[in-house]
């Protein structure tokens, strides 16, 4: 609170401030501070959007880990770990984290259990079919 003419707070600071630029411009400029304060304040929660579309597309490419080269090249940037695709080759081999290696496995594990056929009679081809299916939908998905 102003007594006497002196600045006792923050707050008495900012009104002493409205005033006197009221007084000066005739225009009231509280309105554009308050919107200024609000834009510094919500900075961080503007930015949420483009960080997750950024962690989705690292969970995307995290799952093509063991697939071909041409599919890997383009998000060997967004791994969470050192990828280095062959520049000529179809084929990719990777050293990947040991718990990636265990997530790849029970992705492949989902794949089957979702798949509506008796695992007895389920062959390899038909899973690697669907798989490549999956691998097709992953890479429209990360663009």
């Amino acid at each position: 609170m102003v007594m006497s003419g002196k600045i006792l707070s923050w707050e008495d600071g900012i009104a002493f401030l409205y005033a006197a630029i009221m007084a000066v411009t005739g225009v009231d400029y509280s309105l554009i501070f308050l919107s200024a304060m609000a834009w510094e304040e919500l900075q961080p929660y503007l930015a949420a959007e483009r960080i997750e579309r950024a962690n989705i597309r690292a969970a995307h490419a995290h799952e093509m880990l063991n697939y071909p080269a041409d599919i890997l090249r383009p998000v060997q940037g967004d791994l969470l770990f050192e990828c280095q695709a062959p520049i000529i080759g179809d084929k990719a081999s990777l050293y990947v984290p040991l718990i990636l290696a265990h997530s790849a496995i029970n992705v492949v594990n989902r794949l089957v259990d979702s798949m509506k056929v008796q695992k007895s009679d389920l062959r390899v081809n038909t899973v690697l079919a669907r798989l490549q299916r999956e691998i097709e939908a992953r890479r429209r998905q990360v663009g």
